[in-house]
């Protein structure tokens, strides 16, 4: 298994869930780091705890754009078969080892437990971006990019299909620039349409921006989690003093 992230800026602090709860899960596989004008002690910290690290610039493109076009290329180097765990890196949590998970083809989070178009920022979004796109999709789970899981093929393609497509949108080439979400509204276009994506249940990820969460059900990873007042509270005693 190879879990990949990557990091614009981020410090040492920021990144420190992430790393401390994979090395927690027991996880003892591949983990790789692109990072983006990053500082040496954060760079320091992240080989210190078993990161591989590649530096890569931006190009005038946004990090969470250009992140899908990196990653891809890296993946490259690994075999077709290997599974692939793709996250964000600040807001991430890992609760179990990934290693557990049983092998999927490609999974990815869904971004609130209801279609695309009782979401309404997500509607605004995909109509902004992919207009043309929006009927087809309406009646879908909006899919959340914070979380991509499966077979190193179909992820990296899936990543780069998602990255030439966001300059496809109604932004054109000023997606770019930040503060859009052109990413994500790519990547269901991409995973629904061209890779016939179907939603199923489990406890893979919970995104926690807008998906309900019932407590009493376990996740491998929680996604957002610093969007849940006292969510240190919330979850499950057995959780390491060392996160809080």
């Amino acid at each position: 298994m190879v879990v990949i992230s990557s990091s614009h800026l981020y410090t040492k602090n920021e990144l420190f869930t992430l790393t401390t709860s994979l090395n927690l899960s027991g996880y003892n596989d591949k983990k790789i780091m692109v990072v983006y004008d990053c500082d040496n002690h954060t760079k320091k910290y992240l080989k210190e705890n078993g990161w591989k690290i590649y530096e890569k610039k931006l190009n005038g493109i946004q990090n969470i754009t250009k992140r899908f076009e990196d990653i891809s290329d890296i993946l490259q180097n690994y075999g077709d078969s290997e599974q692939i765990l793709f996250t964000d890196s600040r807001d991430v949590y890992f609760h179990k080892n990934p290693e557990l998970l049983s092998p999927h083809d490609l999974f990815i989070g869904i971004d609130g437990d209801c279609p695309l178009e009782k979401n309404e920022w997500a509607t605004k979004e995909m109509i902004k971006m992919y207009p043309s796109k929006y009927n087809e999709l309406k009646n879908k789970y909006h899919l959340c990019c914070g979380v991509v899981f499966g077979k190193n093929k179909i992820v990296r393609n899936l990543l780069k299909d998602t990255f030439d497509f966001t300059f496809k949108s109604t932004l054109a080439n000023s997606s770019i620039f930040h503060g859009n979400t052109v990413d994500q509204m790519a990547l269901n276009v991409i995973a629904y349409n061209k890779y016939n994506y179907k939603v199923t249940d489990n406890n893979i990820v919970i995104n926690l921006g807008s998906t309900y969460w019932d407590i009493q059900k376990e996740y491998h990873i929680y996604h957002q989690y610093d969007r849940i007042q006292n969510f240190w509270k919330i979850i499950p005693s057995k959780i390491s003093k060392k996160l809080i």
